[in-house]
């Protein structure tokens, strides 16, 4: 959910900078600092359900690399941090705006990866 608020407030920051006329996403979406609050929710509240399923995760696995699960794990852990940074850099040093996007976009792309790519590793390269 926050990955496609990002895109949103991409959209409708895009069109700020570039004073267009016709300003679909700009009229069409609230105010760009509400949208702001909302994604910054959104990445607290899946930051703290990351962090949940890693460690569930880790407290249940049996074998790590039996399980073939060291693809997820890293780049679960790599978003975890991406996230975690992106949280403190919001309130300790005030990142917002694009910054906050790319970093929210950056850490879904690593949770894809890990996910779709160790899906597609195990079964089309390894044929397993």
């Amino acid at each position: 959910m926050a990955t496609i608020h990002a895109i949103l407030m991409w959209f409708q920051n895009r069109e700020l900078k570039k004073k267009q006329k016709k300003r679909f996403w700009v009229n069409l979406l609230p105010p760009i600092q509400a949208m702001e609050s909302l994604l910054f929710d959104l990445i607290i509240t899946g930051f703290i359900l990351l962090t949940i399923a890693l460690t569930f995760g880790f407290l249940t696995i049996d074998s790590f690399f039996a399980q073939h699960l060291a693809h997820k794990t890293v780049f679960s852990i790599i978003s975890w941090f991406i996230y975690g940074s992106l949280l403190i850099g919001h309130y300790k040093l005030g990142w917002r705006g694009q910054k906050a996007i790319r970093f929210t976009l950056m850490g879904f792309v690593l949770l894809a990866i890990g996910f779709i790519g160790s899906k597609f590793v195990l079964e089309m390269i390894l044929g397993r």
